[in-house]
């Protein structure tokens, strides 16, 4: 017999009994004040999904817009996924696994005297570099240790996908070099005092794709044309730039196509085999694709 829902929330979730008591005041009636969704479309919508549990997903989105609530708005959907039992169950999410594609051999890297972590310690959980904590330490002010003088941005657009555009353009405006990496003109390139022009995904070759699915597995982007114009690969300029600064060292090839050769070795295929397949699946190690309830 399966775990019921009763027993997967009293084994598997913390604070169900401070969630019920906290949610009891919001009714569909107060959620449809500010969504304008009916109330019995609600309660409709719930027992649907009550009905087809564990076998539903809500789903946290991907490029979604940032609103200043994301966090709860995700944490929200987490708990719901949580209450229906839907982590780690058949239907519902399974446990994702992928392949570690091995570093191509360089020297080891210095330590930094301060990174992303000093200019935003106020997040403490957050595990990788923060991007509104860096454009607020381009800001001079009397609180700034480490003020940011140069941007690279490469492939994004950020005058569009930052919220705040007064505080992008007051950021912007302090710096005293910005370099912009693109395949092609857009709104933040007219900020930028160097375009470098990337060649577009057609052209090049890039990292090895691991991709964490029911079965670990990997691809390679292989170039079906040669760049035109003056467009170079991502991987020729940032080399390029590191030979200017003396760090030639950690871009110990001449071509990106011989780090590919190099890490596919070294997973047991090659180059030749991943023109042929695209895409290579490996087994999986590390767990059962589901809880073991039954």
């Amino acid at each position: 017999m399966c775990i019921n829902d009763k027993a997967y929330v009293e084994k598997y979730t913390s604070g169900f009994d401070q969630l019920k008591l906290h949610v009891s005041q919001f009714t569909p009636e107060w959620a449809y004040g500010i969504t304008t969704i009916k109330p019995e479309v609600i309660r409709e919508t719930a027992r649907e999904m009550g009905n087809a549990a564990p076998s539903v997903i809500i789903h946290p989105g991907r490029h979604v817009s940032w609103y200043g609530d994301d966090t709860q708005r995700a944490r929200a959907m987490a708990i719901l996924n949580g209450l229906l039992g839907s982590w780690g169950r058949r239907g519902g999410f399974y446990f994702k696994e992928s392949v570690k594609v091995p570093d191509f051999p360089c020297p080891e890297y210095p330590e930094p005297k301060w990174g992303w972590k000093e200019i935003g310690d106020k997040y403490p959980l957050a595990q990788m570099g923060i991007t509104t904590e860096v454009i607020k330490a381009t800001i001079p002010s009397p609180d700034n240790k480490y003020p940011v003088k140069a941007w690279l941005v490469a492939g994004t657009n950020i005058t569009k996908s930052i919220p705040d555009i007064k505080l992008l353009e007051a950021a912007m405006e302090e710096l005293e070099f910005m370099v912009v990496v693109d395949t092609m003109p857009m709104d933040v390139t007219g900020y930028a005092d160097v375009v470098l022009p990337e060649c577009t995904y057609l052209e090049r070759y890039d990292d090895i794709r691991s991709a964490t699915n029911r079965e670990p597995s990997i691809a390679v982007r292989i170039p079906a044309v040669e760049p035109k114009y003056d467009s170079k690969p991502a991987w020729w300029i940032a080399k390029q730039i590191g030979e200017r600064m003396g760090v030639g060292d950690y871009f110990n090839y001449n071509d990106f196509k011989e780090v590919i050769e190099w890490q596919l070795k070294e997973m047991g295929t090659s180059l030749e085999e991943m023109e042929k397949i695209g895409v290579k699946n490996f087994p999986r190690k590390s767990r059962p694709l589901y809880l073991e309830e039954c």
